[in-house]
């Protein structure tokens, strides 16, 4: 696979595991998904800043970003916030615990996470378009070279 292949896939991984690992019966897919059942996890974007190493123009150093938006419940749910504060605490040692998961010469690892208190998807049915969910929103940094 190609390098944003990698780190995609190890993202989803990582989500995958770990809420198995946490009883968290959390559906998550490799992009944002036609229908939200929360909660749900999923790739909402990513990123790649290149630099070539200085004096040659073949070696690259790569800094990509995954960011994933995980949906716990509607707006203002005390399950949701609960599903929220025991997920993201395991996350953040999972992911630390795995610095190699999208390669070998790789690395990853928790960059930021911020709370997303009225997300409000622009996708899906009327339904869903128009109800407020709580979710967080966490991005993983990487490095690679090539």
């Amino acid at each position: 696979m190609g390098l944003q292949a990698d780190y995609r896939a190890a993202a989803v991984e990582m989500l995958t595991d770990c809420a198995a690992n946490a009883s968290v019966k959390m559906q998550v897919y490799p992009a944002r998904p036609m229908t939200l059942y929360p909660p749900s996890g999923f790739v909402s974007e990513m990123g790649d800043s290149t630099e070539a190493f200085p004096g040659t123009s073949t070696l690259f150093q790569h800094t990509p970003l995954v960011e994933l938006t995980l949906v716990w419940g509607t707006f203002d749910s005390e399950e949701a916030a609960n599903q929220r504060d025991a997920f993201v605490d395991a996350y953040h040692a999972w992911v630390r615990a795995r610095p190699h998961e999208a390669g070998a010469r790789t690395l990853i690892g928790p960059r930021t996470l911020n709370d997303i208190p009225v997300f409000n998807p622009d996708w899906g049915n009327e339904a869903q378009r128009n109800t407020s969910y709580y979710a967080t929103r966490i991005v993983l940094e990487g490095f690679a070279t090539d």
